[in-house]
């Protein structure tokens, strides 16, 4: 590789991570305050609304975490976990569902 090839890939390695340093922080500039807020009603809401349908079905399984991913798009990522047998047991110590 001659010099003036790993100059230039010095070059555009310098210019991409430029642009990703600007790309960021761009998702969270993209969505206002008022918007966040109302994703996060609804990922609360559809939280209670399918526990209930799960309870109401028997299920020993319920949705326990609630994760926003400010991408583009945005994503919701909701976590499952097994409702604990015995009621004294600590829910947060159950493990998470894998596939």
């Amino acid at each position: 590789m001659s010099i003036f090839n790993k100059a230039k890939d010095s070059e555009l390695l310098s210019k991409a991570k430029k642009m990703a340093g600007k790309l960021k922080d761009k998702p969270l500039d993209l969505i206002g305050d008022e918007t966040l807020a109302e994703m996060i009603m609804a990922a609360v809401s559809k939280q209670e609304d399918v526990n209930k349908v799960l309870n109401e079905k028997g299920s020993n399984y319920r949705i326990s975490d609630i994760e926003i991913e400010m991408g583009i798009p945005p994503k919701l990522i909701f976590g499952i976990r097994r409702k604990s047998e015995n009621k004294e047991e600590d829910s947060s110590k159950m493990p998470l569902l894998k596939d």
